[in-house]
């Protein structure tokens, strides 16, 4: 930073100070291995170090023992460089039956960065067979894409397996597929080529089902989306729409961070990242998960995750609207994918303005339509205060339960399967439309009808109806707190009337009886008005209610 002053003649000077800013470090997510398997665990920093290497101790615990079980030992990791640190273990098969065993690697205090919310990674080993996971490769001209011009040549989607499993090998099922796509290698093979030119333009299904040769014959499944457009975009060496410093016609429609935005629009490189709108405010999910637009988003050509209601409902969603409810921050459609099935994981979510009283989060469903974030033992919603557009990373200790009025940051934690995630399996993969979401209240309808009354009074004949009429409420929400009448004509109100009197004619009856009065008051103004206030507001039920106003002769 540079700073300078200068002085009331015009002198000048200047001063450099370095500010570092230290990176957050942050393992991968737990994950389950099979007995005799080696493992690699990550860690990622969020940003460069301002100083290297850094330096990573850490502890081993759990169930499992060294030597008997593993190799793994208490010690060190070191970044030399870049944000990414890793650790190998391997553990040793036996003929003991032992059930799940567990390896954990807790996180030190790291030099030259500081912790973040994952500071503990667990390695359950099992001695059973485990299901295959995979998750589906796109490529187009050997290039990672979600976006797909229909002349831009053969695209090649591949099932990536993860089997700890290792003498395991595999058969496939993509029939489940849009049946608009055609595989070069039919349906059972490990790849799905097809040529995109005669499709239209629009959004696409591709999945595909593993299964293994191990015990049971277990599966994993995938799904994906893809969008084929009619051609690509003609791109600039000139121009940089995303402002990341690499032209538009550098970077092209590759999508390097699979998060269905192509790179050229796309500021936000980091896999956990996603941004929230066009401005670039930023989703945050837990490091080591992959955050992408959700389905609306990219069906509507989104280079972000807020979405509206029309763009639900252009999706041929008739329950789209949320009638009772409107989201002050906005909508955002979002899928997170990398975490181990029936697990629970964190997005944070930037607020566009501060979270308003009697705040709850509402989730948009594609067969029920709008529902209430459920809360239990997996899953539930905490808020930071944070500042608009800046929020504190997932996990963070600022995080507090509940969503608290005037805060801009909202914390999600979802299970993977459970109530909130829109997909209702338990797949690793969590499917979120949704929003912070207040209330609407109608305001009450009221209509006046005025009653027959009498139209002549004598002087001196006491209290008299001088008016008859009802208020007809369409719900229970008006309450009635004062009445004003205006006079007007050749009687001087002032000289010539004693007490206003306001009664709630509750029998109907048109006689004023002393329990029914509400208020009293006298004209101060020839030809003036005159408020009658209740002394406590008067709720109106739904339908009429008579009321009375008498003059004193």
């Amino acid at each position: 930073i540079t700073w300078t002053a200068t002085d009331s003649i015009g002198n000048t000077v200047t001063a450099q100070q370095t500010v570092k800013v230290i990176p957050m470090i942050d393992f991968s997510p737990s994950q389950t291995i099979a007995e005799g398997a080696t493992v690699t665990i990550n860690l990622s920093l969020n940003g460069n170090a301002a100083d290297y290497p850094v330096t990573i101790p850490y502890t081993v615990q759990g169930t499992s023992e060294n030597p008997d079980d593993h190799n793994a030992e208490s010690g060190e990791i070191q970044i030399e460089s870049g944000t990414t640190g890793s650790l190998q273990i391997s553990t040793q098969s036996d003929e003991i039956w032992e059930g799940d065993e567990t390896i954990e690697i807790i996180m030190g205090s790291p030099t030259n960065a500081i912790r973040g919310a994952v500071t503990a990674h667990t390695i359950t080993v099992k001695e059973e067979n485990i299901a295959p996971v995979v998750n589906i490769v796109i490529l187009q001209g050997g290039k990672s894409v979600t976006t797909i011009p229909a002349d831009g040549g053969e695209v090649k989607l591949i099932a990536n397996i993860s089997d700890p499993n290792t003498n395991d090998t595999h058969s496939f099922d993509w029939t489940q597929t849009n049946n608009s796509l055609t595989p070069n290698e039919g349906f059972q093979a490990s790849s799905f080529s097809f040529n995109p030119s005669l499709l239209s333009e629009g959004l696409y299904n591709i999945a595909v089902t593993v299964t293994d040769t191990g015990e049971g014959n277990l599966t994993g499944s995938a799904d994906n989306l893809i969008r084929i457009i009619s051609s690509a975009p003609e791109l600039s060496t000139e121009e940089d729409t995303d402002k990341d410093g690499i032209s538009d016609a550098e970077e092209g429609l590759e999508d390097s961070d699979k998060d269905r935005i192509p790179d050229y629009q796309d500021a936000v490189p980091e896999p956990n990242h996603l941004p929230a709108t066009e401005n670039v405010t930023i989703l945050q999910t837990e490091p080591g998960l992959n955050m992408a637009l959700g389905k609306i988003a990219f069906a509507s050509g989104k280079i972000a995750a807020e979405v509206s209601m029309e763009n639900i409902a252009k999706q041929g969603n008739s329950n789209a609207t949320d009638y009772n409810y409107q989201y002050p921050s906005g909508i955002f459609d979002f899928e997170i994918k990398g975490l181990a099935a029936s697990a629970s994981m964190k997005i944070v979510l930037p607020q566009t303005a501060a979270i308003p009283a009697n705040a709850i989060y509402r989730k948009y469903f594609s067969l029920t339509g709008w529902e209430t974030f459920l809360e239990d033992a997996n899953n539930s919603l905490a808020s930071a205060l944070g500042k608009l557009g800046i929020c504190p990373a997932p996990g963070d200790a600022s995080y507090t339960q509940g969503l608290t009025e005037g805060h801009f940051c909202v914390q999600l934690t979802i299970e993977d399967g459970g109530a909130n995630d829109t997909d209702g399996e338990a797949n690793g993969v969590v499917k979120d439309p949704g929003g912070v979401a207040v209330e609407v209240i109608p305001v009450p309808v009221i209509t006046l009808t005025k009653l027959s009354s009498p139209t002549s009074f004598n002087d001196g004949e006491g209290e008299k109806v001088i008016l008859r009429f009802n208020l007809n409420s369409d719900s229970t929400d008006a309450e009635l707190h004062q009445l004003t009448i205006q006079a007007a004509g050749t009687m001087n109100e002032v000289a010539d009337i004693g007490n206003v009197s306001l009664y709630r004619d509750d029998n109907k009856n048109g006689i004023p009886e002393a329990v029914e009065l509400v208020a009293t008051g006298k004209y101060t103004n020839d030809n003036g008005s005159l408020k009658l206030t209740l002394p406590h507001p008067y709720q109106l039920p739904v339908g009429e209610t008579h009321f009375l106003i008498t003059y004193q002769f």
